[in-house]
């Protein structure tokens, strides 16, 4: 198929291109909501918007949020399809996420191309990092969604600081804004709680660089000072066999009766579950891109206590929050063959900094509530969906197509 000349001559004058964003797949997890976001915000500011999906799993759920089946293409790694669709839907801007299907050859074609680097890849090797780099040449823009991932990604693939810009994820302050709780979760009561409980709240998915089994020791020790702390489990399953290992670890823990899985619930109820339910927010992952839960948390004015990964180190001088080393030190030494290891470790390194964070902020709840509360008009609206459409579409098409 000669591309060249297809794109060359169906380019309509005068037509407002349209953007596509470009996935392998979904999970339902963080890039869903960013992705479904996106959508929602670039077609709100006229553009028509497409979302281009490399695998089926679980397309047909996202598909189904949509505005129109018809905006969602499922193109398996066919390059006639990928352009073919590109072509009809006049597609001259693809914004990456994860994916890299056929982008030195959409920047050939003349489409820009946008790429965001989502989470540190410590999955990769050196020879695929340099490779990752190499392919983002072609990017007439790159975003990396914390200054965390931009100092990871530079430092290890060597691509010059100038070229990334940080952009962070946006949260829809209106869906948080909804005060009907889950259903049956209307109480804490129904969850088994107390209300004098100092209840923490873990909302993750379950997988091994969330670090689930690590906070079960840190619970052991928690509990051991005061048994009215309590931790909730918030998240769907990713990985079974982190999943199998995690319920083992507690069924023999003296903390067993502290630790408490939250029946699923729609992403529509989050924000009046945290208001409800939860005392203290954390995140003690092994590895982070740029947490949705962290800001929902920040919006939801609940404290936090957080390792240092993702957007920790953006957030820490303005929210309510204690931020802790992680259970390995150096990020840059962490990789694929490493992370099980310290994922399945129930007491890490830094069990203790987080033991101590988690009663510090204990024993000062009213102070560090009333911190939470406290953010600013200018910090709010800089964590909101729009604020990240803008500054996308900066970079796509410049400053006037805000």
């Amino acid at each position: 198929m000669n591309w060249d000349r297809l794109f060359r001559h169906g380019r309509q004058k005068g037509e407002k291109p349209a953007i596509g964003l470009v996935v392998t797949g979904f999970d339902k997890g963080g890039l869903e909501q960013v992705v479904y976001n996106l959508y929602l915000g670039y077609r709100r500011h006229g553009y028509d918007t497409y979302v281009l999906c490399e695998k089926p799993e679980l397309a047909g759920w996202f598909a189904e949020q949509l505005e129109d089946l018809r905006h969602f293409r499922i193109f398996s790694a066919n390059e006639a399809d990928f352009f073919g669709f590109c072509l009809k839907k006049n597609i001259r801007q693809l914004h990456y996420h994860y994916n890299t299907f056929m982008m030195e050859r959409a920047a050939s074609l003349g489409i820009r191309c946008t790429y965001t680097i989502h989470n540190v890849y410590t999955w990769f090797n050196d020879a695929e990092m340099a490779e990752r780099r190499e392919c983002l040449e072609a990017c007439h823009g790159i975003a990396a969604v914390s200054s965390f991932v931009k100092d990871y990604f530079c430092t290890r693939s060597g691509m010059p600081e100038s070229r990334v810009e940080v952009i962070p994820n946006g949260v829809d302050f209106a869906e948080l804004d909804i005060t009907e709780p889950p259903p049956g979760l209307a109480t804490r009561a129904a969850l088994g709680l107390a209300e004098d409980d100092i209840v923490i709240a873990q909302v993750s998915s379950i997988n091994a660089v969330k670090h689930q089994i690590g906070m079960v020791g840190v619970m052991e020790q928690l509990t051991k000072q005061n048994p009215r702390f309590k931790l909730l489990l918030a998240g769907n399953v990713i990985e079974p066999d982190y999943n199998e290992a995690l319920l083992a670890v507690i069924e023999k823990s003296p903390a067993k009766s502290s630790i408490i899985f939250v029946p699923y619930f729609s992403h529509r109820h989050m924000g009046e579950f945290l208001r409800r339910h939860v005392d203290i927010f954390t995140l003690p992952t092994l590895q982070e891109g740029c947490s949705n839960a962290v800001l929902e948390a920040m919006y939801c004015q609940v404290p936090m206590v957080l390792t240092d990964v993702g957007n920790a180190r953006d957030v820490r001088d303005v929210a309510a929050c204690i931020v802790t080393p992680t259970a390995y030190g150096d990020v840059l030494k962490l990789r694929p063959q490493t992370t099980p290891e310290y994922a399945r470790q129930k007491d890490a390194a830094n069990q203790g900094a987080l033991v101590a964070a988690f009663m510090q902020m204990a024993e000062n709840l009213a102070g560090y509530r009333a911190q939470a509360g406290a953010l600013g008009a200018e910090v709010l609206a800089g964590l909101e969906t729009e604020a990240m459409v803008q500054r996308y579409l900066a970079m796509m098409f410049g400053p006037e197509a805000r």
